[in-house]
């Protein structure tokens, strides 16, 4: 759909931006990945010795995980993919909208809400998603 694939060249626009300045990109998308890696060699290990629980909690302390994977902790890209793009997202990365975006939240609608500055941003997530 038209919106989605606008949403991707903001949201490439917002990494860009990012990349540009130095800034963290603080992606929670690459930090839950880090997270579920480590969860799940932790899984396979527990598993071997018969201990499996399958509570795994996410908490905030997924945003502390030692991982390259870790885009709060660490500046730059991750070190490889985290999913397998579609053609839209390729393209969106490759040509992202020119916008002076840094910051973006997901709405538990759907919604995308696109903002660069801070103070805005922290609006955005107290307006919706607390």
């Amino acid at each position: 759909n038209e919106n989605s694939k606008k949403n991707m060249r903001l949201v490439s626009s917002v990494i860009h931006n990012r990349l540009k300045i130095n800034m963290p990109l603080d992606i929670d998308s690459t930090s839950i990945y880090a997270r579920n890696l480590l969860a799940y060699k932790k899984y396979i290990k527990t598993k071997r010795n018969g201990n499996f629980n399958p509570a795994l909690n996410m908490n905030s302390a997924y945003l502390k995980i030692k991982s390259p994977y870790n885009t709060y902790s660490n500046y730059g890209l991750p070190p490889t993919p985290i999913a397998n793009p579609n053609i839209s997202a390729i393209k969106a990365a490759a040509n992202p909208a020119k916008t002076r975006y840094l910051y973006y939240i997901s709405t538990k609608h759907g919604k995308t809400i696109f903002t660069n500055n801070l103070t805005e941003q922290v609006k955005n997530i107290n307006k919706y998603l607390k």
